[in-house]
């Protein structure tokens, strides 16, 4: 299993994955360009995504600059016209949004997450370890416990 950050720009990136609807549900999209398919063909089902929102057009306040969410990835990639699709299930959203100000110091995240986050998170997606993700878990103690629950911990 992997564990991927997705970075998005508004609150639909996240809403988008919270409906029922096969058809309308988001997943994981992007355009059907040769540096997103190099970035989506190593994602595979039973992956793990956390959902990161931008501060750019996200308008729930406590959603910016934040990972707000958890989801499983279900399917391998597929293109559909000139969109690049990942489905999702399990999408979980958090107890607590993470302030990429809560985790960007935090000293027990690795070296490799570190050089990440210093310029990844203009990039659209972005692996980690399963150590930095059960860090990122424990930030709160809800969230912790949530994922366990849940089965993703």
């Amino acid at each position: 299993m992997s564990v991927w950050i997705e970075v998005a720009g508004g609150d639909g990136a996240w809403k988008d994955k919270l409906l029922q609807h096969k058809e309308t549900k988001r997943g994981l999209r992007a355009p059907a360009a040769t540096r997103y398919q190099h970035l989506l063909e190593v994602i595979e089902p039973g992956d793990l995504l956390l959902t990161y929102l931008t501060l750019h057009r996200t308008t729930t306040r406590e959603w910016r600059s934040a990972i707000v969410g958890i989801s499983e990835i279900t399917s391998r990639m597929t293109q559909v016209s000139h969109t690049l699709k990942i489905e999702t299930g399990r999408d979980t959203e958090l107890v607590h949004s993470i302030k990429f100000s809560e985790f960007k110091s935090i000293p027990e995240l690795s070296e490799n997450f570190r050089k990440a986050i210093g310029f990844c998170m203009q990039r659209y997606i972005v692996g980690i370890s399963e150590a930095d993700f059960r860090i990122l878990a424990a930030i709160y103690p809800e969230n912790e416990s949530l994922l366990r629950s849940e089965g993703f911990l």
